[in-house]
């Protein structure tokens, strides 16, 4: 099955990646502003209005980087259908975090891809790899979160796994990885290594918590 990007708004159902990459909600949580609604159909003033809107609830670059982790997805083997939600807000540790979803539609190979290896491939390939389409990286946060979803079971090659699909996608797994905006900025300016900052982050793979090998 082709990877068919698109994003999901909370207000609505699931748009085209070019469309509603420009109609991501603003955060949820109370202390901070709310989405707006957007009647259909959505004429191109009020595109480029939302598009000012998440820039002003999460900063400047939250829609390019939704857009990025899109495409790396797509880019790195995607066969299911990709989705990347609205942010949102999160407080941790008394920290406040901008929180990225991205259903992959990735299918990782048991019988190569070990569950400490789906953590690095998919902070370096999707995670990492969008902050590096990036030469800056802003948010109105402390932390940035992303959390990738992504599917896993052994198959013989790529072609017999299509031939599988939908239902025999496997089991579903998310990782999702915690870090400082200092150092989502220093990937994306080139200053800190992937490697560099993985060794500084909280990955946490369905809500437990990950120490890599």
């Amino acid at each position: 099955m082709r990877a068919n990007p698109s994003i999901e708004r909370p207000w609505g159902r699931a748009l085209p990646a070019a469309l509603a990459l420009t109609l991501a909600a603003a955060g949820q949580a109370a202390a901070f502003e709310q989405p707006k609604s957007w009647p259909e159909p959505v004429a191109s003033e009020e595109l480029m209005l939302s598009l000012g809107e998440v820039a002003r609830a999460f900063g400047p670059h939250a829609v390019v980087f939704q857009s990025a982790l899109l495409n790396e997805a797509v880019r790195n083997g995607s066969l299911l259908e990709a989705t990347v939600g609205a942010p949102v807000y999160e407080r941790r540790d008394g920290r406040k975090y901008v929180i990225f979803s991205l259903q992959s539609g990735i299918v990782y190979n048991d019988n190569h891809v070990s569950a400490d290896e789906r953590a690095h491939l998919a902070w370096k390939e999707i995670v990492a790899a969008a902050l590096r389409r990036l030469t800056e990286f802003e948010l109105k946060a402390e932390g940035l979160g992303v959390r990738v979803g992504y599917h896993h079971r052994p198959y013989r090659d790529e072609r017999s796994l299509r031939e599988e699909l939908p239902d025999g996608r496997g089991e579903a797994e998310e990782m999702t990885y915690f870090l400082t905006i200092q150092d989502a900025a220093g990937v994306a300016k080139g200053s800190t290594t992937p490697d560099a900052a993985l060794g500084r982050v909280e990955i946490r793979r369905d809500g437990g918590l990950v120490e890599l090998r």
